[in-house]
This record gives C-alpha cells, structure tokens and sequence, in this order.
C-alpha cells in the first residue's frame, strides 16, 4: 500500500503534508493536491512552484503522476528507514528526479529526468504522443535531460529525442535506442564504470562518448554520428557499423570500425580501419618509431596493404639496376660510353637482372658485380629484399588470416 508525505515550499519554509489513507494506486493530478491543500487550509497562491517531493512507501503498488502543472519538478523518494518497491511509476509532462526506489515498471516521457540509486527493472523513455504528431506533421517533442547515476536497470527502452543523455556508474542488461523514428542525441555520455550487456543504438547522434566503461555488445542500426570518443573503454563486439555513418573519423572512431570489421567479416573495413588507426597512432610515437612506423607504412601500409611490397619491390630492383649501371659505367671497361639506346638498355637490363637477383638471395652467378662498391651494395640490397619479403609473408596473414 502506498503511503507517503508531499513536501514543498509554502510561505518560505518546508510543509509536509502526510497521506493518511493507504491505497494500492495513487495518481497525483492538479485536482488531488488541491484538494488536499484544501483540507489543510493552504492557499494556492503562497506556494513555491519550484518544489515538490513525494517520500514514499509502497510495496509493488502503482504511482502515476500526471496532469500536474502546479509544480516545475517532482522528487520521488524512499523513506529513510525503509525501501520502495512500486509495481509502477508512470510519471508525465513534468521534470522528475528519482532516488532510492525499487521500480519493477517506469514509465515515462518528461523532458527532464534524473534516477540515481534506483533499481528498475523495466524503464520506458518515450515519446507518447508520436501516432498524433505522424498524422498531425507537428514536430515531436525532445528532451533536455535523462540521466541515470548509480542505477541498476534491467531493460531500457530509449524512443525519444534527448539533448542529453547521461549514464554514470551504472548497470543495463539491454539498452534499446533504435526506434524506427529517427531520433535526435546532441550528445550521449556513457561514463565513469558503466556496465552495458547489451547496447542498441539508432539515429542521429552529435557526439557520443564512451568512457571508462564496459559495453560487451554495441549494434548501429540506422545510424549517424558526427563525434565519437572512445577512451579507456572495454567494447568487446561492435556490429553494422560503417564509414559512412561517423562523420569524423578520430582514432577512436577507426578502433570501434576495426572491430564491426572484424565481427561483420567486412575485409575492406578491416584493412582500412587498421591502416588508419597505425597511422593516427605514428604522430604520437618518439622519432625512431616513426622512422619504423614510416618503413612499415611505405612497404606494408602497416600490414593491411601487401600489395605495397610489390610496389615497392619493384622500384627498390629499378633503382639499385641504375646504381649499379651508373658505377659499371664508371669503371675502366666502360669508359667508352654506349654504342646506342639498345647498348644502353640491354646493359641496365643486365644490372636490373643483376638487381633483381640479389634482392630475392636467388644469385645465379651468370653476372656478377664489377667492383668492390657493388659487391657492397648487392650484399645491403638482399638484406633489404629479405626484410621486405618478410613483411610481405606477414601482411598477408595480417591481412586475410585475421580471424585465426
């Protein structure tokens, strides 16, 4: 049964007024608090508007407030010395601040809400009035606040625009956010220790941000993001998230792509986001892990482009054939110059043959270095064609062998 005080502001002090007759539904509506202001001789027009805030007792029973606009925000709270339990709370159309109660069912549309040290077990944040405002093309409706600080729920439902929507240190099995509505977040803050089994998000978000936290399913439906800030964070599966639908691509953008890469088997995605991602990090790296991360970028793309090393093989076997030409050319034997273009180019295509030898370690022996200089340069050019062969032989397990 429901008991409970009401307390405001009346003639600038706090007045309590006690509900003396226990019930199992209560709804609080401009008509009930005025007749009961009436039976305790309080004049209307003495009371503060700013506040209002119910202590309640209940066990599984049913609260709705609605139809009241006596008062700015409503304040709902447990006795000190005992523990809520409402089987329903249906609050509407005024701002609404929960602390301390067990809630098996919230239901509720405000465009202010704040929870913390709550229980619910099922949490509805909707827009009520949508099938009206489809048929009427009037403009929905959208929050200024919801937000949730120490609260444990077990499914939330989130079908309404929100200016913000904060979460801090709290518990959600499931969190829906994808309604067929597109709706509208300026900004989504998931923080401080949150722990999300379950997320589900679609429409438009300005920023989201996710911190310190742990969200072990996230899928991204209809979805559009201008910002995405990922710190510290434990994302375990990321799904249906693509390029397109985050507007600036910061490293943590590409790290939350990597992984609906990985879970969605979307190759392309994976090599790109891991090129990017290798490619942020470099600017943050000391000078010679720059000088590596900028070898690694030049043959490899970081080991998601493998097709690099090839690139690279073949200008590297160019331009040691020139070098090679050039100091042949130099030597005593060849101080008479070339004939014609043909002499030219059959003597580079001897080095390029030469060049191409020594950078594979296959070294036939049918054409050999002429002087100590090449013989020195053929030895650094295989070791620079074995380290790029290397890095080619693990670009492609990095590239196509991901999922082993």
């Amino acid at each position: 049964m429901i008991s409970g005080n009401i307390e405001f502001i009346y003639k600038h002090a706090k007045r309590s007024i006690t509900i003396e007759k226990e019930v199992s539904e209560l709804r609080l509506s401009d008509g009930y608090v005025l007749n009961l202001f009436e039976k305790h001789h309080i004049e209307l027009e003495e009371i503060d508007p700013t506040f209002f805030e119910f202590t309640v007792s209940a066990a599984r029973d049913t609260l709705i407030i609605e139809d009241l606009t006596l008062f700015e925000k409503v304040r709902i709270l447990s006795f000190s010395n005992t523990k809520a339990s409402l089987g329903l709370l249906v609050v509407n159309d005024i701002k609404i601040e929960i602390v301390g109660v067990f809630i098996d069912m919230l239901r509720t549309n405000c465009n202010w809400v704040h929870i913390s040290r709550t229980l619910i077990r099922s949490f509805d944040f909707s827009q009520t009035e949508c099938d009206q405002c489809q048929i009427s093309g009037e403009a929905m409706s959208v929050a200024n606040l919801l937000e949730l600080n120490y609260v444990t729920v077990e499914k939330m439902t989130v079908y309404k625009s929100v200016e913000e929507l904060i979460i801090k240190s709290s518990k959600i099995d499931r969190l829906d956010m994808d309604q067929v509505n597109r709706n509208q977040f300026r900004y989504v803050n998931i923080t401080w220790n949150t722990h999300i089994e379950e997320y589900s998000v679609a429409g438009d978000i300005d920023r989201l941000r996710i911190k310190n936290s742990i969200i072990n399913k996230v899928s991204f439906k209809e979805t559009k993001i201008k910002k995405l800030d990922n710190k510290k964070s434990d994302i375990n599966m990321v799904f249906m998230l693509e390029v397109d639908k985050i507007e600036e691509k910061n490293i943590s953008a590409w790290e939350l792509l990597y992984k609906a890469a990985l879970n969605d088997d979307n190759d392309t995605l994976f090599a790109k986001a891991g090129y990017e991602i290798n490619h942020m990090r470099r600017k943050d790296q000391s000078f010679y892990s720059r000088i590596s991360s900028s070898i690694l970028r030049v043959t490899i793309g970081y080991g998601y482009r493998p097709y690099r090393s090839i690139i690279f093989s073949i200008i590297a076997i160019s331009l040691f054939a020139m070098l090679y030409q050039g100091l042949d050319y130099m030597s005593i034997r060849n101080v008479s110059g070339y004939q014609s273009v043909s002499d030219f180019m059959s003597h580079y295509f001897d080095m390029w043959y030469l060049s191409g030898t020594a950078y594979t370690t296959t070294g036939f022996g049918d054409i050999v270095p002429s002087n100590g200089i090449t013989k020195v340069l053929v030895i650094f050019e295989a070791m620079v064609g074995v380290s790029v062969l290397s890095l080619f032989m693990y670009s492609l397990l990095n590239r196509y062998g991901k999922k082993q």
